[in-house]
Parts: structure tokens; C-alpha cells; sequence
């Protein structure tokens, strides 16, 4: 049984490990509603990877396995590990079907695998957490000499020029201070891995792939993928009610549906041949 989530808990822990414990505890609607990726950016990052059909992957932070059952599906070796033990045991399950795809509860720093054995290292909606120099020296370490890194995150720019964006504005700005999550943006975090990478003396040519694509929620998905962010659900009472029935009449104010617009970032990455002989 998990433990209740109180602020007192979350301010005696670490930010990350915070997040650990939000993300964990919704298990369930995260897989249900959290959005995947394009296949078509799956593809090209593995193409930009060039990683070989029996290669062998390491995926941090798969949370339910958004990421892991588009690559288990093509026959790769997966090692995917997640700190939360719920989202790996729906992560586990999800990827039933796959012998090849090894699911570990485990947190990156404290996971011990095989030095310089996986083709590729990736992470999706999950990186930031780290910091850059922090995780791409983990990253390099864990990769073969021809091995690549690949970042990849959902991101919702474009969605602030629509009409309900607009709309929700205001609510937002109303309870921001009462969250207490209190993380940067992840423009930031993403902007801050596009240079650690542009800068590294690890890894070379970076890539990046975009792709723009749209989801229509109803009102209660909608109101479950709120539920999924952090700085939603770190929310205290009264005022995370009180935020919630806000959004919810203006969900079905415009009908009862919010359409989100997506850009899907994928940053790719080879291991340099001098990183790997010097580590």
C-alpha cells in the first residue's frame, strides 16, 4: 500500500525524489493517458542511432513503457529501469509479451550494469531530472564506443496560442504559488541538455528530429492528465480542489473536449571514438 502524499512528506525529500513519489503513486492514469511519441521519430532516432537490429538499449526513467513497447516491438535487447516500483510493475506488464525487454525498479545512479555494453542510452520525459554534465557522463559510460544518446520530450508550446490556453491562463497564475513542485520550465532543462551536448568532449553531431502532432481529450481524460503532472498534484488542499473544478468548467465551457498540440523533441547524439578510450 502506498503511503499518502503530504506536504510535510514531499518538503523532507529531494526534488527529485519528490517527483519519484507524485509520478508513482498515479501509476494507472499515467499509463492511461500520458501520451506516447510519433513512429515516425522513433524511427528516425533509431536511424540517427544506427543501431543494429540485435542492439542493445538502455531506456531510463520508461515510466509505463510509453517509450519501451515501441522499441520492444522492433526486437531489440531493452533494459529499462524506473525509481518508481508501481511504474514498473505496469511497465512490466505492458511489456509481457516481449522476452527480450527487462524491466528493473531501480534509479540510475544506484542501477549497476555492464559498463560499455548497450548500443544505445535513451530517455523520454525523464532526463531533465538529471543534470546534463551528471547524465551525460552516466549516459557515455553505459555505451559501447559506436553506442548514441538519444533525449526525447513531448513538449506543449504550441498549445499557448490557442483560445483555451487563454482561457486557463488566468487559473494558472491564481494558485502558482501555491504549488510545490517549484521546477524550471522544461524548455529550460531542454535547451540547457542542447548545449551540455553541443559543448561535450563525450559525444559528437548532435541531431535533433521534431515533429508537431495534436490530441483531443475529453473532459475526464483531460482532467486525468492534469492529475500526471507534478505541479499539478503537489498541489495542497484547498487549493488543488479549488484549481481543479476552475479548469473543469472551462473544459466544459469550450465542449467538453481540450485538443492539446504537441511537438515531439528528439535530441541524438554519437559517442565519440577518444570519449570511450579515455574513460
Amino acid at each position: 500500500m502506498n503511503t499518502p502524499i503530504t506536504v510535510e512528506r514531499l518538503n523532507q525529500m529531494s526534488y527529485s525524489k519528490k517527483c519519484s513519489v507524485l509520478f508513482n503513486d498515479v501509476a494507472e492514469l499515467y499509463d492511461r493517458v500520458r501520451p506516447g511519441y510519433p513512429d515516425s521519430v522513433v524511427e528516425r532516432v533509431l536511424a540517427c542511432a544506427s543501431v543494429p537490429e540485435d542492439g542493445k538499449i538502455l531506456e531510463v526513467g520508461c515510466g509505463t513503457g510509453q517509450l519501451t513497447v515501441p522499441l520492444a516491438k522492433r526486437g531489440y535487447e531493452i533494459t529499462a529501469i524506473d525509481r518508481g516500483p508501481d511504474l514498473a510493475h505496469v511497465a512490466s506488464q505492458n511489456c509481457s509479451a516481449f522476452s527480450k525487454t527487462r524491466i528493473i525498479n531501480s534509479t540510475f545512479e544506484e542501477w549497476e550494469g555492464v559498463l560499455h555494453s548497450f548500443d544505445l542510452v535513451t530517455s523520454a520525459q525523464a532526463y531533465h531530472w538529471f543534470d546534463p554534465n551528471y547524465g551525460i557522463q552516466h549516459a557515455s559510460s553505459s555505451l559501447k564506443h559506436t553506442g548514441s544518446i538519444a533525449l526525447i520530450w513531448n513538449v506543449q508550446n504550441r498549445s499557448r496560442d490557442t483560445d483555451f490556453w487563454r482561457a486557463t491562463d488566468p487559473v494558472y497564475e491564481k494558485y502558482r504559488q501555491a504549488s510545490t513542485a517549484g521546477h524550471k520550465p522544461l524548455e529550460w532543462s531542454i535547451e540547457a541538455y542542447r548545449k551540455a551536448l553541443d559543448d561535450s568532449i563525450l559525444f559528437e553531431d548532435p541531431v535533433e528530429i521534431t515533429e508537431q502532432w495534436n490530441m483531443v481529450y475529453s473532459h475526464d481524460d483531460y482532467i486525468m492528465l492534469l492529475n500526471t503532472y507534478s505541479d499539478h498534484i503537489s498541489l495542497p488542499e484547498p487549493q488543488k480542489s479549488a484549481f481543479f473544478s476552475e479548469i473543469s468548467e472551462i473544459i466544459m465551457d469550450f465542449g467538453g473536449q481540450v485538443e492539446r498540440l504537441y511537438e515531439t523533441i528528439a535530441i541524438v547524439a554519437n559517442k565519440r571514438t577518444v570519449a570511450f578510450e579515455s574513460i
